[in-house]
């Protein structure tokens, strides 16, 4: 019943996606656990809303200073496909960032921030996670078949879940429907005007 894996908070926000997905399998805290005492309190989760992919990504290569090698190295950068996956490296390296493609991640110590589909995080932890791509238009959002629907809200489930201290959410506009939930938990910023 003790969770020292994650904060309150980000449990919180993951709580409010899992009773979305199924009170059936989360249980009525969208945990599964029952109740829960929490190690770790930390900031709420955040959504950052942008204006298009040039914009979102700007400010995500703004928030890692490789300089802070700890933070750089402990960050991981998870997206809902493959192709999201190379778009994200393709960024980092337009910005000089480094990174460790999470298909060859073994789990040992590696330079670079991680960046991987939220599939391939299963069983990982991260100090930071940033989840890219989730606004109103988001793919999960296109898609009509309730299976592909619910199979990607719990992949989003698991992304979500990796953060230990620092969960950042972001998409082009308002958070997808999946988050409606999770949006009182969620500390909102609206970049579209910047």
């Amino acid at each position: 019943s003790l969770c020292y894996r994650t904060t309150e908070q980000i449990m919180s926000a993951v709580g409010a996606l899992g009773k979305v997905i199924s009170t059936e399998e989360f249980g009525e805290d969208g945990v599964g656990a029952g109740e829960l005492d929490y190690r770790l309190i930390g900031r709420r989760p955040e959504y950052h809303a942008f204006q298009d992919q040039a914009q979102q990504w700007r400010w995500i290569a703004q928030q890692l200073d490789p300089n802070q090698a700890d933070l750089f190295d402990g960050t991981a950068i998870l997206c809902a496909t493959k192709r999201e996956v190379q778009d994200a490296m393709n960024y980092l390296r337009q910005y000089q960032l480094g990174y460790c493609d999470l298909e060859q991640y073994d789990g040992e110590p590696r330079p670079g921030v991680k960046v991987g589909t939220m599939k391939r995080a299963k069983s990982l932890e991260f100090y930071r996670v940033f989840v890219p791509n989730l606004g109103g238009q988001s793919r999960i959002e296109a898609l009509g078949d309730e299976d592909l629907f619910i199979e990607a809200a719990s992949e989003l489930y698991v992304a979500m879940s990796r953060a230990r201290d620092h969960l950042i959410l972001s998409g082009i506009g308002y958070p997808t429907y999946l988050l409606k939930d999770a949006t009182q938990s969620l500390s909102i910023t609206d970049h579209s005007n910047d």
